[in-house]
């Protein structure tokens, strides 16, 4: 003990300070550590009045404030956690929805954030709620096209395919929503699955994801399925079977 309490003494001293390029850290959270961790007192940039404030700074944009806050009709990435304005209240009700539920869907009219909303604020909302004992939280956003499941099936075999090698298991024969259980049972992170455009099932009824519902339901420890549909697709959702 004593080794290491040397160690972190000479460390501190002469700022041979573990190298967090590497660390799977938000952008924000890397760089406030960086300053504060400078041997310069002045580079630091401390004030005791701060601390809190700039925490609670990063707490809110951990990936950093965007020099172009608003993005047109462009959907917000996971990266821009914190800049939708005005949508607290939607972000932390439908958070709680999908803490306790395994499946969520939500609607809105073509053009009002229901994509941002899902993977900038809802994915997040999970994070800070610590949903599942999970560290962290990630989306893996599918975006359906005109074969839906097939869209499915390949677009989250990529997303297992580009985690880190000891985060999932060697490929395999399994179905990717098998895969995608194992992954979650060995990580310290949960995903959530963000099928964009839910409507596009109702162009193939027979290909409709009801298993991979129903699979969701039945509970997975670290995953959930959050779903977008425009508004005028519901009641023609709600009329499948196995969706609805």
């Amino acid at each position: 003990m004593q080794t290491w309490v040397s160690e972190v003494q000479h460390a501190t001293v002469t700022g041979q300070l573990r190298d967090l390029s590497s660390e799977p850290l938000p952008a924000a959270m890397r760089q406030l550590l960086n300053r504060w961790l400078r041997l310069d007192p002045v580079a630091r940039q401390v004030t005791p009045e701060r601390l809190a404030a700039e925490l609670d700074e990063v707490w809110d944009h951990p990936h950093g404030a965007s020099e172009v806050p608003y993005l047109g009709l462009a959907p917000y990435g996971y990266e821009h956690e914190g800049l939708l304005v005005g949508r607290d209240a939607d972000i932390q009700r439908i958070g709680r929805e999908l803490g306790d539920n395994m499946c969520v869907v939500i609607y809105g009219a073509a053009g009002t954030g229901v994509t941002s909303l899902a993977v900038a604020g809802v994915v997040p909302q999970l994070a800070k709620s610590f949903v599942d004992g999970r560290d962290d939280w990630t989306p893996c956003v599918i975006k359906l096209g005109d074969q839906p499941r097939a869209d499915f099936d390949l677009q989250l075999q990529r997303w297992i395919d580009s985690q880190p090698r000891e985060q999932h298991a060697e490929a395999d024969d399994a179905s990717p929503l098998t895969q995608l259980s194992r992954w979650a049972a060995a990580s310290r992170t949960g995903v959530v699955l963000v099928i964009d455009e839910l409507q596009r099932v109702l162009d193939d009824s027979d290909d409709d994801l009801g298993d991979v519902f129903e699979a969701l339901v039945a509970g997975t420890s670290g995953v959930r399925l959050l779903a977008t549909v425009a508004e005028e697709h519901v009641s023609g959702l709600l009329a499948l079977e196995r969706t609805g």
